[in-house]
């Protein structure tokens, strides 16, 4: 189609470049779901590429694959929400941070891949080799310096049960970035909905409140501004705007303020209304007085 042809050059530029390269270097790519046929992915190993595919929910009952993250030769890396996929380049907004030149953050990166290719073999190892355990995380972060400003930084990770000793857990880590925060919280996401969401139709959500209590607490309990950027589009869950009204309601209680808005990324052309699944903020991040957090749920 059209928009096939006008907007995805980006996305199809970084494609060949990965195309050539697998004939040249070692190119590996860990695959949420099931292995089956996908013109791009045997493209990439008819080249030369690994591809490992991690079957969550085949391990674990539900669930996927949702990291994004790059790492070049050792030293280079990058972490966000952008998917492979060429809306991300021109048609959805996106927030990662890249790191270069810092061995010791990307070769951290490198054992959270390489967890992933070693559950790809079968079930989560019962002990996990120690070519894949961590020394950093909440408790003992790296120290290091970020465009010259002494910073500290660690990777957290989830499932549980992909996590080797010392890798910190996703959720851990985010109660610990909304309870340490002293002024204010600021975060974005495409969804906000406090459930364990099911992907199967005879299967109801269930109501899991633990981030959203943890919110509701830093405004009321301790005075806190807590603002909320909310994504809106056609794939809205029906359920968020209530959700949403039920946290505002706690504006003004006590010294704290709750302050919702949501983000709308209209599309101007037919072309870009014709794309599935694109023109919305997908980002997903937090930032305190003292913290900032980049993550990959697309919802809370």
């Amino acid at each position: 189609t059209s928009y096939d042809i006008l907007l995805s050059l980006q996305g199809k530029e970084i494609f060949n470049t990965l195309l050539n390269l697998s004939e040249k270097i070692q190119v590996n790519i860990a695959q949420s779901g099931s292995k089956k046929e996908d013109p791009e992915l045997d493209a990439m190993i008819a080249a030369g590429a690994r591809v490992y595919w991690i079957d969550v929910a085949k391990l674990l009952g539900q669930g996927i694959i949702h990291s994004k993250l790059w790492i070049a030769d050792s030293k280079h890396a990058y972490l966000g929400s952008a998917n492979m996929d060429w809306r991300s380049l021109t048609e959805v907004k996106e927030l990662g941070v890249l790191y270069t030149n810092c061995s010791i953050i990307a070769s951290d990166l490198e054992k959270v891949h390489e967890t992933y290719r070693i559950v790809s073999t079968g079930i989560p190892p019962t002990v996990w080799p120690t070519t894949v355990w961590t020394k950093y995380n909440l408790t003992n972060p790296m120290v290091i310096n970020l465009n010259g400003i002494k910073s500290t930084l660690y990777f957290s990770s989830s499932p549980p049960e992909f996590n080797p000793p010392g890798r910190t857990c996703d959720l851990e880590a985010i109660l610990n970035t909304i309870r340490k925060a002293k002024k204010f919280i600021y975060l974005s996401v495409m969804n906000y909905s406090p459930e364990i969401v099911s992907y199967h139709s005879e299967k109801k959500n269930k109501f899991w409140p633990v981030i959203d209590n943890a919110l509701r607490s830093a405004a009321i309990d301790r005075g806190l501004e807590v603002r909320l950027l909310i994504s809106m589009w056609p794939h809205t869950p029906k359920t968020m705007r209530s959700y949403l009204s039920s946290l505002k309601a706690v504006d003004g209680i006590g010294r704290g303020h709750i302050r919702v808005r949501y983000f709308i990324v209209p599309s101007f052309t037919r072309e870009q209304k014709l794309i599935p699944y694109a023109r919305v903020n997908h980002n997903k991040y937090m930032v305190t007085d003292n913290t900032g957090y980049i993550g990959k749920y697309y919802t809370i």
